[in-house]
């Protein structure tokens, strides 16, 4: 009676195995869902500053996004915006002035110290004219309001 029960019980269990698996068709294959997380974008940080080019009073902004820095600023006594792009890090500030081109108008060169004041020297890109430039933080963004070109 042994010999008849043990290979009844395997054919049993490869029968309930035939049915309990999932045939496919040739070819084909089953679909698996991915769900994937969207991609993280870094938001930039803006910044607003207020100080000096010289003796002339300023009002300066800047987006930083992955040690790249792009903005605006403009001069108290006109309002009118001028662009900005470059680079800001603790180890040093260059930020060019740019036309409507790209084209590079003047550049500051300078450092952030601790608190995020910015100084260093503005020079026009022929060498005309320099200035001493010194920016602090400001914490109200509303006091920046130019004229837009």
């Amino acid at each position: 009676m042994k010999t008849v029960s043990v290979p009844l019980f395997i054919a049993l269990t490869a029968v309930m195995l035939l049915f309990a698996c999932e045939f496919k068709e040739k070819g084909k294959r089953n679909p698996i869902e991915v769900k994937l997380a969207p991609p993280v974008v870094p938001q930039p940080k803006v910044r607003y500053y207020s100080g000096t080019f010289g003796k002339n009073n300023i009002y300066l902004y800047l987006k930083e996004m992955q040690g790249g820095v792009s903005g605006g600023y403009y001069f108290v006594a006109d309002s009118i915006e001028r662009k900005i792009t470059g680079n800001l890090s603790k180890e040093g500030a260059t930020i060019y002035e740019t036309d409507d081109r790209g084209g590079k108008i003047a550049m500051l060169k300078g450092s952030m110290n601790a608190q995020g004041e910015i100084t260093g020297i503005l020079a026009k890109m022929d060498g005309t004219e320099s200035v001493q430039v010194v920016l602090q933080e400001m914490k109200d963004s509303t006091l920046y309001q130019p004229k837009r070109k």
